[in-house]
């Protein structure tokens, strides 16, 4: 039955913690274990069933199909011994050693899902006779009670002196209960009984061969969970934990030296379109979250932002929210000159170009006006032009003042009604800063100043 709802078995990790390198004697390979995660609420988590609806009359005569969104967040697993694992609600296997003889180097075990405990964020509305009634059942997703887990493969990368980073399809055959609010009544929809499963991918897993201060939590072996969520089948066991932390990542990572900083953060895995499951590290119960977004503060791209969905297009640990080069990596956040912008998009790698400068000569005044009317009538391009995704390349970007991401005749109207003072200021894309600001000599045109302004940069005249 379990047509699984697809979420991602979001592969851990972590938040921004900067911790100081302890000296650590690193074994190369990766001993088998598993590896336990928690899943937090805020969203990451979630099936969509749009596109496949729970059928007609499943909930009752006269329901309707439920082609919903469910918004999950984990619960903990019960355990024999009880509450030895923590909040743990996710559990994976890794069935045999990676061998990683030298960094770097590649090889690929298989894993498979042992437990999984997972619960709706807020009752799903269940509608009946074409919507003219309406009920409230509770949902949770654990495995299949009547299908075994299908094994899965995980390709682990030695690409750092502490770790590196891994990529995963782990199939998952789910069991989804519901409950209706009302009276207890029970629905179950079990994936094993069709037989089908979920297969979840991650990519670009971080992991360490060690815990760098964040209390992970581990499994002593020699305990049993109920994988199923139900206590009249067996518990199965759930063996020792070993030289393997995904989710954690150390910063800088080669093989040369150990890194000089690490973090935690969430790791995604998706099964697109339908769902997704972000997952963190295990770690005790009671951290500080300071925004109140659901995650952690060490474990929080962005601690002071709430920022639930932990989005990091760069992948340099540091949330898009709050990183001052969202497209460049740049974990450290350098910015030389304090102005909000960071150096690798700056001066780094950016686009070095004066706004107005149309002609390339180091200044922006009338000339430059000339020279864009004559480039839109089929002349001579400008001189600088600048690739900066997601816009189109070349971009000219000196001669968007208007600050738009666009270069035309919008443009040029605007600059005439900046040099005789009706605009108070030159603009410029926000997608493509410029990477280095000169002044310009003409007294019409006042020295140029770096961007303040949040949606596009603003070049304020007399600063």
């Amino acid at each position: 039955m379990k047509r699984l709802i697809s979420f991602a078995i979001a592969a851990a990790v972590i938040v921004s913690v900067i911790s100081g390198y302890s000296s650590v004697v690193l074994a190369t390979d990766i001993q088998p274990g598993v590896d336990l995660f928690t899943t937090p609420a805020g969203g990451a988590t979630h099936v969509d069933l749009s596109s496949n609806p729970i059928p007609p009359g499943f909930f009752g005569p006269g329901s309707d199909p439920f082609a919903g969104d469910v918004v999950l967040h984990g619960v903990p697993l019960n355990t024999t011994p009880p509450g030895i694992l923590g909040p743990t609600d996710t559990i994976v296997r890794r069935g045999t050693p990676a061998t990683l003889p030298q960094c770097p180097s590649t090889d690929v075990v298989p894993i498979e899902i042992v437990a999984l405990s997972l619960v709706s964020a807020e009752p799903i509305i269940v509608t009946y006779n074409g919507g003219q009634n309406q009920e409230f059942w509770d949902v949770s997703v654990c495995l299949s009670e009547v299908a075994p887990q299908q094994p899965g493969s995980m390709t682990v990368i030695h690409g750092g002196h502490d770790g590196g980073t891994f990529s995963s399809i782990l199939p998952v055959t789910c069991k989804f209960t519901f409950v209706r609010i009302r009276d207890g009544e029970v629905r179950v929809l079990d994936f094993g009984a069709m037989p089908q499963s979920i297969p979840f991918e991650t990519q670009n897993g971080h992991w360490l061969h060690f815990d760098p201060g964040f209390s992970i939590i581990t499994s002593p072996g020699m305990l049993t969970v109920d994988d199923d969520c139900n206590v009249l089948t067996p518990e199965v066991p759930v063996e020792p934990s070993s030289n393997f932390f995904p989710g954690v990542r150390a910063l800088p990572s080669n093989c040369d030296a150990p890194g000089s900083a690490h973090r935690a953060r969430m790791t995604l895995e998706l099964y697109l379109p339908f769902a997704s499951h972000g997952v963190l590290p295990a770690q005790p119960p009671g951290q500080p979250d300071g925004d109140g977004d659901f995650i952690p503060d060490d474990k929080d791209n962005c601690p002071n932002i709430e920022n639930c969905l932990q989005l990091d297009l760069d992948d340099d640990a540091v949330g898009d929210v709050c990183d001052n080069c969202p497209h460049d990596y740049n974990p450290f956040q350098e910015d030389s000159d304090g102005d909000g912008i960071g150096d690798a998009c700056e001066a780094g790698g950016g686009c070095s170009f004066v706004p107005g400068d149309i002609n390339g000569n180091g200044s922006a005044n009338g000339i430059d006006v000339t020279y864009g009317v004559s480039y839109l009538k089929g002349g001579s391009a400008p001189k600088d032009s600048c690739d900066c995704p997601p816009l189109a390349f070349p971009f000219y970007a000196a001669m968007d003042v208007n600050g738009n991401c666009a270069a035309n005749g919008i443009d040029i109207t605007y600059f005439v009604s900046y040099l005789k003072g009706q605009q108070p200021s030159l603009l410029y894309c926000q997608d493509c800063p410029p990477a280095g600001l000169a002044s310009s000599p003409g007294p019409a045109v006042m020295p140029i100043k770096s961007p303040t302004l949040k949606s596009r940069g603003m070049l304020r005249q007399g600063e």
